[in-house]
């Protein structure tokens, strides 16, 4: 809001001060945010260690069981009385078996890995998506939240001015108490309500605090350029455009996607599973065959006989149905909150066209002479506190307004998962 930028400077760098519980300020801009979030947030941190895990389990899948090997050697040799006879007496056995995976298991395993990996990348591009559009609304909040809380501070300062001058009046028995008593109720009301803003701006400090990590918890004051933002149109857009741009680039809608994959290579694994796997292998017998130092050939698989995997095939056709089924209700979802969004957003719009900025600075420029006549008796006792009612929400309606539409903005950048406007 274009207020007088000087007495709006002091004002918040006066509720900074007031901030005890923070250790120092940090004036910050939203691109210098976004880049502080990308670095620091601890969510992201923690998804992209998923990520990590996830790739190193395509390797897992990749290899092939390990051989088992059997070694038997002879105990006790009653015949010869001998412990562990390891000579042409005694009995040793050494076989060696490979199992051989059929039906394309292991492919299948990879390819089942391979989409789990890239359902941990879309799972972190939707929280990314999602932080980003927290962050951004925060950020517009807090901006907002301290525009309000700037002209409380003000206009409390200056009626606190306006009440020690009267009280000195009254003194001298040129004013009625009655009047001082309104005028301190009314200050009492300002300052109840400004106290209010501050919880809300220290609730939503924490708030950024979070997203972006920060450790030393200071209190960010937002940098807009207002002038920019104002200026933004939003009648260009296109629903059916928006519709198609998030239909290509939401992270969720592909992890849906990808969700459905993965339960149709779920349900030809279980499949394949209905096979049974070869053991192949070889061994070597010294003495307890027909023949000494026997080597054979060995095979071994299980006859599917009664167990073919039936239950879990049948489950799997279940999940594959559900998660097409997902799919369809998700795909549904997303193209109605792209169109709720941009029906808000044309809401928001029009609501903060019709409040006309020049009226705005009317209202700044009558304010101090207003002040001015009072304190000269030119106008009533009502009138005054009419006109400060007036202007305090006129004020705290358009910052309110202003945050509503840059909201409104934000949420098409995250429903349609694309930057249809480029914010700083």
């Amino acid at each position: 809001m274009k207020r007088i930028s000087l007495t709006l400077f002091i004002s918040l760098i006066t509720i900074c001060l007031q901030a005890e519980s923070f250790t120092d300020s940090l004036a910050i801009r939203l691109r210098e945010a976004d880049s502080i979030f990308l670095t620091n947030n601890l969510a992201l941190l923690s998804q992209r260690y998923n990520i990590s895990a996830e790739k190193a389990m395509i390797i897992q899948a990749k290899l092939w069981p390990n051989p088992l090997l059997h070694v038997e050697q002879v105990l006790y040799n009653p015949g010869r009385k001998e412990w562990l006879a390891i000579n042409n007496y005694g009995q040793q056995m050494i076989q060696i078996q490979q199992m051989i995976l059929l039906a394309g298991k292991r492919n299948k395993r990879i390819n089942m890995q391979t989409i789990q990996s890239e359902m941990a990348e879309y799972e972190f591009y939707d929280l990314l998506r999602t932080l980003h559009y927290q962050l951004h609304s925060t950020f517009y909040e807090v901006y907002y939240l301290q525009q309000s809380a700037a002209m409380y501070q003000t206009e409390i300062g200056n009626l606190t001015k306006t009440v020690k001058l009267y009280e000195e009046q009254y003194l001298i028995r040129n004013i009625p108490l009655k009047e001082i008593v309104r005028l301190k109720a009314f200050l009492f009301t300002l300052e109840g309500e400004y106290k209010e803003v501050l919880n809300r701006i220290y609730n939503v400090q924490a708030e950024l605090h979070l997203l972006l990590s920060l450790t030393s918890k200071p209190y960010i004051i937002p940098t807009l350029d207002i002038d920019y933002l104002s200026k933004i149109q939003v009648s260009g857009l296109n629903p059916v455009v928006l519709e198609d741009s998030a239909l290509t680039n939401r992270a969720d809608l592909h992890l849906m996607e990808a969700n459905t994959r993965y339960a149709q290579n779920n349900l030809a694994l279980q499949r394949a599973l209905a096979y049974p796997d070869l053991n192949a292998g070889a061994v070597w017998d010294r003495g307890a065959n027909y023949i000494p130092n026997y080597y054979g050939l060995t095979l071994e698989v299980s006859l599917p006989a009664f167990n073919r995997n039936q239950g879990n095939i049948k489950a799997a056709k279940y999940q594959t149905d559900a998660a097409n089924t997902d799919l369809e209700y998700y795909t549904l979802n997303v193209e109605t909150d792209v169109n709720s969004a941009y029906l808000q957003l044309l809401e928001a719009e029009k609501l903060f066209r019709q409040y006309e900025l020049g009226f705005n600075k009317e209202f700044d420029q009558l304010i101090d002479g207003i002040i001015i006549n009072y304190e000269k008796r030119n106008i009533s006792l009502l009138e005054f506190i009419d006109f400060y009612e007036s202007y305090k929400n006129h004020v705290v309606l358009y910052n309110r307004l202003s945050g509503e539409r840059m909201k409104a903005i934000e949420n098409i950048n995250y429903t349609t998962g694309s930057s249809f406007f480029i914010l700083d």
